[in-house]
C-alpha cells in the first residue's frame, strides 16, 4: 500500500561569507511513498516553502517536488532524487538537482542521512552537503 507523509520544514542558515541570506527558512510538505520489492520503494513529494527575505532583497516563495528512489538493506540505505525548485528571483530559470545520499545506522532504529548536490542547470546550487537525523 502507499504511505503518505505530512511534514514541516526548517532550514537554518549554514552558507558561509555572505552566501547565504542569513535567514531560516520554512516550509510544508507531502510526500508519497510506493514500495516497488522488498527494501526498495518510489517516493515523490509536493510542497511550499517560505524563503527568509534578507532586508536588502525580496526573495518569491514557492512550490518545490520531488521523485526518487530509495533502496534498504538491514539498518543501511540509499537512494537519490531529482529535485526541483521554483526560482526565487523572476525571470531566473527554476532549479533541477539530482541529490543522492546514504543512510547510516544510528541509535534505536534512527539513521544518519548523508547526502549532496548534483546541478543539473546552471541556476541550480552545486556544492551543496549536508546530514539529516532520519527517525
Amino acid at each position: 500500500m502507499p504511505r503518505l507523509e505530512v511534514a514541516g520544514v526548517v532550514k537554518v542558515p549554514t552558507a558561509a561569507n555572505g552566501l547565504g541570506t542569513n535567514q531560516t527558512d520554512y516550509g510544508v510538505q507531502v510526500t508519497f511513498y510506493r514500495p516497488l520489492l522488498t527494501g526498495v520503494k518510489t517516493f515523490g513529494s509536493l510542497g511550499y516553502q517560505r524563503i527568509g527575505d534578507p532586508n536588502t532583497l525580496r526573495l518569491h516563495d514557492g512550490e518545490r517536488a520531488t521523485l526518487g528512489l530509495d533502496v534498504n538493506y538491514a539498518n543501511w540505505g540509499g537512494g537519490a532524487l531529482l529535485d526541483y525548485e521554483k526560482s526565487l528571483f523572476p525571470g531566473v530559470p527554476n532549479s533541477f538537482t539530482v541529490d543522492p545520499y546514504v543512510t547510516l545506522p544510528f541509535l534505536f532504529g534512527s539513521g544518519l542521512q548523508v547526502y549532496t548536490t548534483v546541478a543539473l542547470t546552471r541556476q541550480s546550487p552545486n556544492h551543496e552537503f549536508g546530514v539529516r537525523l532520519v527517525l
